[in-house]
């Protein structure tokens, strides 16, 4: 019967941090490393990837006509 209210008590604390996280939001943000990084890294990563530059791919028109 302890070991019950022991497991209970262990839930609902667990519950309880879980709300107060949710709260703050704070870990809904992404991390940095999951950005684009720089106009040069994603440019590098283009090149490697055989596409055009990112200059090239900017400078054209949005639709084609």
């Amino acid at each position: 019967m302890k070991e019950d209210i022991d497991e209970d008590r262990l839930l609902v604390a667990a519950i309880a941090a879980v709300l107060m996280e949710e709260s703050i939001g704070s870990y809904l943000e992404p991390s940095l490393g999951r950005g684009m990084g720089s106009s040069w890294s994603i440019d590098h990563r283009r090149s490697l990837l055989g596409r055009e530059s990112l200059e090239t791919s900017r400078s054209k028109r949005s639709a084609t006509r």
